[in-house]
């Protein structure tokens, strides 16, 4: 699995450093449930796919460097997550969407046996911006557009009714934050996973039912 983000899977000292951290949970959970499966993370803090982060990079080249990073022009990862936006408010709408575009287009072209999931820009109160509102109807266009699947959780609500989940800068999650944000996000790529599992074995099959013609 390769998944790109901001300080949401980044993690900060208010939660999600290390073994804390989304991502790393939701690995152990799948482990434990019998799924051979590692991960790339590539994170930065103040990232998205038009702002430069804290590193420097916005998503497209978190992407690129991951996927050489992790053995050359394709990668083999069954999942693919990009999860993000919040970060885009002040960018222009066009560009946005230019942006999204293509880092979804890039993410299909490195990895095109994997399956492509989106998570929209997270907001942590009951009170989304109408910029981060704007953001998030145009990441869930253009992941409509280049068929993955969509998260939203501002339509789901992630943090509106858990306050205690979000730290005391009233922005990024606790550690109880990151285990909300692994429980939400692994019936996604549970049900991913298979669907890849699934196509990998009926691609095995053919071969096998076309010499038997």
């Amino acid at each position: 699995m390769l998944v790109i983000g901001d300080s949401y899977t980044e993690g900060t000292p208010l939660g999600g450093e290390g073994d804390k951290n989304w991502t790393q949970l939701a690995l152990r959970q799948l482990r434990r449930e019998g799924v051979d499966i590692t991960a790339t993370v590539s994170a930065a803090g103040g990232s998205g796919y038009v702002t430069r982060g804290l590193s420097g990079t916005v998503f497209g080249q978190a992407l690129q460097s991951a996927i050489s990073a992790d053995g050359g022009s394709e990668a083999p990862e069954d999942i693919v997550l990009i999860f993000g936006g919040t970060n885009d408010q002040i960018a222009p709408r066009d560009t946005e969407a230019v942006a999204v575009r293509d880092v979804l287009k890039s993410a299909r072209a490195r990895a095109p046996r994997a399956k492509l999931i989106v998570v929209g820009p997270v907001w942590p109160d009951s009170e989304p911006s109408p910029a981060v509102l704007q953001i998030r109807d145009i990441v869930r266009a253009e992941a409509a557009r280049a068929g993955a699947t969509f998260v939203d959780p501002i339509a789901d609500r992630w943090f509106s009714a858990e306050p205690q989940l979000i730290g005391d800068d009233g922005v990024h999650p606790t550690d109880m934050g990151h285990v909300y944000m692994s429980e939400r996000l692994l019936p996604v790529i549970r049900s991913e996973l298979t669907r890849a599992q699934q196509e990998r074995e009926a691609a095995a099959e053919q071969p096998v039912r076309a010499g038997g013609r």
